[in-house]
């Protein structure tokens, strides 16, 4: 039977079992290079991936933090909406401003002036007739309005001064332009 080896001189096994060893040792090497690379890269994703966690946490405490003084302060949210007239249905607004007229003793007439309104202001003219007294009073009235009312124009207008001027009839009258706050 012939011998299924191969003998080879020693120094020759010798050195064909180190360059074994050493292909086999150096793959060793890079595997567990590669392997520790791979571990450190994760790390750093894990340690940004954290970071992010840490970061979303803090905005949800904050955002519970927001939803609860949003919930405590609800009727002061209610009263800072109130305090624009509502640019569709402006008739509480109309009414308000009405009822102060009626109050102090004037009449009143309400205009729309296009000319100084805009998306975020609705502009009137006011036609108040009535005694002097009254009228101040209603100008302070009006200044107290639980809406965010800018007086931009008043004009005064002695009516009692006028030849057509009857007794009885209202002695004064004040054109108010006026730009009021919407939502």
């Amino acid at each position: 039977m012939m011998d299924r080896y191969i003998h080879l001189h020693p120094r020759a096994r010798l050195i064909f079992i180190s360059v074994i060893s050493l292909i086999l040792v150096g793959g060793a090497l890079f595997a567990f290079w590669y392997m520790a690379e791979s571990v450190i890269r994760s790390r750093g994703v894990s340690v940004d991936i954290q970071s992010q966690l840490d970061a979303l946490t803090r905005e949800r405490a904050d955002a519970k933090v927001v939803e609860r003084l949003l919930g405590e302060r609800k009727k002061d949210r209610i009263r800072i909406k109130e305090f624009y007239a509502d640019a569709k249905q402006p008739v509480a607004f109309f009414e308000d401003i009405e009822a102060l007229a009626r109050a102090s003793g004037n009449t009143l007439a309400i205009d729309l002036d296009e000319g100084r309104s805009d998306a975020r202001h609705l502009g009137l003219r006011l036609t108040l007739e009535g005694e002097e007294k009254s009228l101040l009073a209603y100008v302070r009235l009006l200044e107290r309005v639980p809406y965010h009312v800018e007086i931009t124009e008043v004009l005064y207008q002695n009516l009692a001064s006028e030849a057509s001027h009857r007794a009885g009839s209202p002695s004064a009258r004040f054109n108010i332009a006026l730009q009021v706050r919407t939502r």
